[in-house]
């Protein structure tokens, strides 16, 4: 998108073709930017870029068109590409508008496979959401960035070593078990620890947890969506955690889920967020002071949970 803003004002400055430009070539978003290289009805063939009707390159012989006299006009961007010191940099390039559309040619080619992709497993995953029967429940899971135990007023020192606890929240959806009731309920658990290592030994214990949570709601299916990080959730010794706590929970049924590469944002993110958030918050304040995993706990306690009752869409439990 980086590249994308630098092309979108290059279209505006032709009063000529404004009109023209704006609704046939303006790009406001990563998705949008792909449909314009696809057909109107995509297929598989358009999205791996084997159909002979769509493609990058009409889009991109249109922006040519327009750019006009500008196209060889020495111009600069940024764009994400691998360097000595990280996987990947934010790079100041500079070079004509040829070579700037060059570039943006280049990654779209296979930006597309990665949008549709993702696009078709949210929508997969939103449909199986939607459509749970009783007694049958989802349950997606993620670590939120480590919480920094900060101090409203500190002295020097202590800014420089701040504690940090692990979050790990859990979302559940499942149907209202109440006869006659037709709403789907979420619940809200974040697991609090100070232990940092985020391994799998920890997620084996959170997802005992969650385990003997969904069996306290009378569920009998529990299907668990994550990421596919090899050291926490997609590897062997994860998978053996798993075959041990079927075992122990012999009345649920377990099935595990994984999300594409970059494709798991889910409710977990905004939940992990609304308690740091609300943590730091109430540090700022000068109302609690917060430098440890039991202090988050407590707060978090105190503060934030919600007792659940019958159809009430919300509930935040800590352990």
């Amino acid at each position: 998108m980086l590249m994308v803003d630098s092309v979108n004002p290059l279209l505006r400055k032709k009063p000529e073709v404004k009109n023209a430009v704006t609704n046939k070539h303006k790009i406001t978003h990563v998705e949008e930017l792909v449909d314009k290289t696809l057909c109107d009805s995509v297929t598989r063939d358009c999205v791996e870029r084997k159909c002979t009707k769509c493609g990058v390159e009409k889009l991109m012989s249109g922006i040519r068109v327009e750019v006009g006299d500008q196209l060889y006009e020495v111009r600069e961007w940024k764009r994400w590409e691998k360097s000595e010191r990280s996987p990947k940099d934010l790079v100041l390039k500079s070079g004509t508008v040829a070579d700037l559309l060059g570039f943006l040619t280049e990654d779209l080619q296979l930006l597309s496979k990665h949008v549709k992709f993702a696009q078709w497993q949210r929508n997969q995953c939103n449909n199986f959401r939607d459509s749970l029967p009783i007694g049958h429940a989802m349950c997606t899971a993620d670590f939120a960035e480590n919480y920094l135990c900060k101090f409203q007023h500190e002295v020097q020192s202590a800014h420089w070593s701040y504690h940090q606890v692990t979050l790990h929240p859990c979302v559940f959806f499942y149907r209202c078990p109440v006869s006659g009731c037709r709403k789907n309920l979420n619940d809200y658990l974040v697991f609090i620890s100070n232990d940092l290592k985020h391994d799998s030994s920890i997620c084996k214990l959170i997802f005992d947890k969650c385990m003997s949570h969904a069996e306290s709601k009378g569920i009998v299916s529990l299907q668990i969506f994550s990421d596919g990080c090899g050291s926490q959730y997609k590897s062997r010794l994860p998978f053996y955690h798993l075959t041990e706590l079927q075992g122990s929970h012999t009345s649920l049924k377990i099935g595990r889920h994984f999300f594409g590469s970059g494709h798991g944002k889910s409710l977990c993110d905004s939940c992990g967020g609304t308690v740091k958030n609300c943590a730091s918050r109430a540090v700022a304040s000068g109302k609690h002071v917060i430098q440890s995993a039991k202090d988050l706990l407590n707060f978090c306690k105190s503060e934030l949970e919600i007792s659940p009752f019958s159809c009430f869409p919300f509930l935040c439990t800590e352990s």
